[in-house]
């Protein structure tokens, strides 16, 4: 008797978690009998629970590496400061088994040395995820775009002959890691044209490459989203205010550690100007969403009736509906609101987005704002002007395509 497909799928938070569930869903759509082992790694473990699944994550796994190893020196090396959706004993675990990784590859004392000058941001769990695909013995390996987990993941699947599939979710540009890679998936999905011709610019073969969309977007397309994105709206008493949405994030990345007062600094500066344009005018509201990975540490402004303050409890599809435009640094939200068919202003000149050189508007996408004191200006042009190209207006889901993608791959590699 045939055994049922199986796939292993790897995620992260923020943005990554939420493309795997629609896939989820689609492929038990089309295959009732398979099998799926959600890895939901840091902040996706709630998510993935919230959204009805049984996920895996790294305490549930440890055994696969030396559980009295993983212990000892998750203990020692596991940050103070964690998020609150992740358990302290998930920061031990993930903390000593990437730990234990790094030992196996380069020795104690190397890695005692990586891990200080680096932390996280030197894992690839290589070693580990050897085991974790002989503990499963998946058909397909899935993930996002994430480095250390999800790239090892992958890594090591393809090492093994095991058909993978690798979604991307927003532009990348020749000089981002994931272009750099040495290993890619059999299959790399993109949001649109412009993403595949870089990636196959920087080696990826064209034959690998798939322009899917982002599944995670697939909801705003949603009737039922767009009801209930209303019927936040009559809650509010908004149904006749001006709602702007501001989709913030942290705005210091130049060390392992941020800083938080300045990392928080430029996106409550952005924060405050919005307020300043509320109280301007009783028909105007505002949506506050810092990224759900960094939510705790900005501090609540002052409460106000025109004002609501979105966390993870709500879907963020039902507040960039529920906007009439969005205001990003260069979150993904930007895209996301853009492909609602929504105006979008981009600061592009925030710290990050000109460390990185990333402009929302030379892609296409929003409206420039240069100057948080600009803000106001910008928002009445991009709200008389409306979204800057229509055609970015998706309304093909994509997770059906990507599901179909991973069963025709299963059953062309084989089980470790």
């Amino acid at each position: 008797m045939n055994q049922p497909v199986r796939v292993l799928l790897v995620a992260y938070g923020g943005g990554h978690v939420p493309m795997m569930l629609p896939v989820m869903k689609a492929l038990r759509q089309r295959r009732p009998d398979i099998v799926l082992d959600l890895m939901a790694l840091t902040t996706a473990y709630v998510a993935a629970r919230n959204a009805g699944e049984k996920p895996w994550q790294f305490t549930d796994l440890k055994h696969l590496a030396d559980p009295a190893f993983v212990d000892e020196w998750g203990a020692r090396l596991a940050p103070q400061q964690r998020h609150p959706d992740v358990s302290d004993e998930e920061t031990r675990a993930y903390v000593g088994v990437n730990f234990w990784d790094l030992v196996q590859q380069h020795g104690l004392e190397a890695a005692k040395k990586l891990h200080a000058s680096h932390e996280r941001f030197a894992y690839l769990p290589l070693h580990f995820f050897r085991r974790v695909l002989g503990h499963f013995k998946p058909d397909v390996v899935v993930a996002t775009v994430s480095p250390r987990s999800e790239e090892a993941a992958l890594q090591v699947a393809v090492e093994a002959g095991i058909p993978t599939v690798s979604m991307t979710d927003f532009y990348l540009r020749v000089f981002d890691p994931y272009c750099k890679r040495s290993v890619y998936a059999d299959r790399v999905t993109v949001v649109n044209e412009q993403v595949r011709q870089t990636l196959e610019d920087c080696g990826v073969p064209p034959g690998n490459l798939m322009v899917t969309g982002n599944p995670a977007f697939d909801s705003l397309a949603d009737p039922e989203c767009r009801r209930t994105a209303q019927a936040f709206r009559e809650r509010q008493g908004w149904r006749d205010k001006t709602v702007v949405m501001w989709a913030g994030h942290l705005d210091d990345y130049t060390t392992i550690r941020p800083d938080p007062v300045k990392a928080t600094d430029y996106p409550l500066q952005v924060e405050a100007e919005l307020r300043r344009w509320v109280d301007a005018a009783d028909d105007r509201a505002l949506i506050i969403r810092y990224h759900p990975n960094e939510m705790h540490w900005f501090p609540p402004g002052p409460e106000h009736p025109r004002i609501f303050t979105s966390t993870r409890a709500q879907h963020v599809h039902e507040a960039v509906l529920a906007a009439d435009l969005v205001v990003v640094q260069m979150s993904t939200v930007g895209l996301e609101a853009a492909v609602a068919g929504k105006p979008v202003v981009a600061m592009v000149n925030s710290p990050h987005a000109l460390r990185v050189d990333f402009n929302y508007e030379k892609l296409g996408v929003a409206y420039a704002a240069p100057e948080v004191a600009l803000l106001a200006q910008v928002i009445d042009r991009a709200l008389r002007e409306g979204c800057v190209d229509p055609a970015l207006a998706r309304r093909e889901p994509a997770a059906p395509v990507i599901a179909a993608e991973i069963l025709s791959l299963a059953g062309r590699g084989s089980r470790i």
